[in-house]
């Protein structure tokens, strides 16, 4: 499974969560928000298709209507009184790229995530700086709620002048900053924010952090990644919030409400121009208010949710293993890397990728140039006029008497043929050696499938 399939496979989950977050962000356990984000991680960082009936990449794929191929490739290159045999070759991600070219793409990704990763890295060495600086707290109001609360992991207070509002970081040793304008007088507000910000340490969210940054950096070309780093981050917020207010009285949460509101005006998040900020705070005001307790059905609800966005938009679609009836010649790379020929009677072989490379692979193909195609085609015209009132055959047609309506058709096709030379379609002149059997390869085109024989 490769990086954009990861990615496309992810930022799918990311907008599920994020639509079932606007809609029940208030209603739901705020750990289905926690399992929905997680899922996305998962999906976005392992490498593994899990096929599914009725994932939504297959639910797509059955909407696309199929064709053996990208469309039929016209075989009115050979004279008339040849007879050409066609090869509609149609190569996807499922075959492997044998060109040379320069791994632009890869060079523009890795150049992103080294760009984002510098961000990230010079921003945690100056909070280290930071936070190497402060002063060890080791007595007073802060200590006592701490020795009170105890933890497996070994918890340190420090101070520092450098901040407006507390903040947690560590993981194996986390350590709680406290900004020097929180002297302790307050006791009440004081016991808030330590229990906020030991409820972080409690849950890991700073390892979180961490992971959500790596996975920024290395699906850095994708929105979707950066919403949810902005959303998750609001989430771990109101998650500690409500661990805070649970205990608490309505008129408790009125304080605790207060105590937000006075660390975002010391974080400078309140002012006119911060509306971003603004929304953030309010969002975690209405989450402490609007908190209730977690009933069966809505527990129940957000099983269903989170296993149904697993269902739907985590797995890959189902893997096709047969391939729909054909024209002779046709050849299809399906996604799970099987490769069907079709036979002269429209019924597909499956080949593996490497017996259809070993196949192709001695073939020596001269392919047309527009210019030579359309020098071939002037000679045509005339060559196909002087067939007027004559008798000929194809495959499709069988027998009949050239017409000049038939005469056009022809040369319209002709005339396809060297317009899809021009964009780009690959048509072979001679393959090896021989003009008996002709090779399309590209895109796409527009021509019929049988050429006139006389």
């Amino acid at each position: 499974m490769g990086l954009l399939e990861m990615s496309l496979a992810g930022g799918t989950v990311i907008l599920a969560a994020a639509v079932i977050r606007a809609l029940g962000k208030n209603r739901l356990p705020q750990g289905t928000f926690t399992a929905l984000w997680a899922l996305a991680v998962l999906r976005l960082t392992a490498p593994v298709r899990l096929p599914f009936r009725f994932s939504l990449f297959t639910l797509v794929r059955r909407s696309i209507p199929h064709t053996a191929g990208p469309g039929p490739v016209p075989a009115a290159i050979t004279a008339p009184g040849q007879a050409a045999q066609i090869v509609n070759v149609t190569l996807d991600a499922a075959l492997p790229d044998r060109g040379t070219a320069f791994p632009v793409m890869t060079v523009l990704w890795l150049a992103g995530m080294a760009v984002c990763g510098a961000v990230f890295a010079v921003s945690y060495i100056r909070a280290r700086r930071t936070f190497r600086a402060a002063a060890p707290v080791t007595a007073g109001p802060a200590m006592d709620w701490l020795m009170a609360h105890p933890l497996r992991r070994r918890v340190s207070l420090r101070r520092s002048e450098r901040i407006a509002a507390p903040l947690t970081y560590g993981v194996l040793r986390p350590v709680i900053l406290l900004s020097a304008a929180m002297d302790g007088a307050d006791e009440k507000a004081l016991a808030y924010v330590l229990a906020h910000e030991m409820a972080h340490i409690r849950r890991f969210h700073a390892l979180a952090k961490l992971i959500l940054a790596a996975i920024v950096c290395l699906h850095w070309f994708n929105p979707l990644v950066w919403l949810m780093l902005v959303l998750a981050g609001r989430d771990m917020e109101i998650c500690c919030d409500r661990a805070v207010v649970r205990s608490l009285d309505r008129d408790a949460r009125k304080d605790y409400v207060r105590t937000l509101l006075d660390m975002e005006e010391r974080r400078g998040g309140l002012t006119a121009a911060s509306g971003f900020s603004r929304n953030a705070i309010e969002e975690r005001i209405h989450a402490v208010m609007k908190i209730r307790k977690k009933s069966f059905w809505s527990v129940l609800l957000a099983l269903a949710l989170v296993l149904g966005v697993g269902a739907v938009f985590a797995t890959a679609a189902e893997p096709e293993t047969t391939a729909a009836p054909g024209t002779f010649g046709d050849v299809v790379a399906t996604s799970d890397g099987t490769v069907y020929v079709y036979t002269a009677e429209g019924e597909p072989i499956a080949l593996t990728r490497e017996e259809y490379e070993a196949l192709i692979d001695p073939v020596e193909v001269e392919w047309w140039t527009a210019e030579e195609y359309a020098a071939w085609l002037e000679q045509e015209k005339q060559d196909l006029q002087e067939c007027l009132g004559q008798r000929a055959w194809t495959n499709t047609d069988g027998w009949f008497t050239w017409t000049q309506e038939k005469i056009d058709e022809t040369i319209e096709m002709y005339e396809q043929t060297l317009e899809d030379i021009e964009n780009g379609l690959l048509v072979s002149k001679t393959v090896d050696g021989s003009g008996d059997v002709i090779l399309a390869q590209g895109d796409g085109w527009g021509g019929y499938a049988d050429s006139p024989i006389v």
